[in-house]
């Protein structure tokens, strides 16, 4: 699957769909929005008011809670969440949580 978006148009999952999609606590949501908008950990840490240290705890959690190993994969998933939640329309009304949560393969 391909994503291709304009930069000054990027989607950015609904932190109340995504958190009990993936099953994050609303720090872990807001953190992995960030991550996936390219706020990398010291602006999400910024942003938030957090250490850099805390970004990183909360990273390895949303991690194994995605199955997913690194920065990289974490946006793929978020940007597969985008797209089901774009297809069922902007709401997610009609998105399961089985859409939304499908998880990668393992990368090697």
């Amino acid at each position: 699957m391909i994503f291709i978006t304009a930069l000054d148009q990027a989607v950015a999952p609904d932190l109340r769909l995504l958190a009990p999609a993936f099953d994050l606590t609303a720090t872990e949501a807001k953190i992995a929005v960030s991550i996936a908008a390219g706020g990398g950990v010291p602006a999400t840490a910024r942003a938030l008011r957090i250490s850099p240290n805390t970004v990183h705890t909360h990273l390895r959690r949303i991690f194994r809670k995605l199955g997913v190993n690194d920065q990289a994969a974490l946006v793929r998933v978020l940007m597969r969440a985008v797209a089901v939640l774009a297809a069922n329309g902007r709401d997610g009304s009609q998105a399961t949580e089985a859409d939304v949560s499908a998880k990668p393969s393992r990368e090697g």
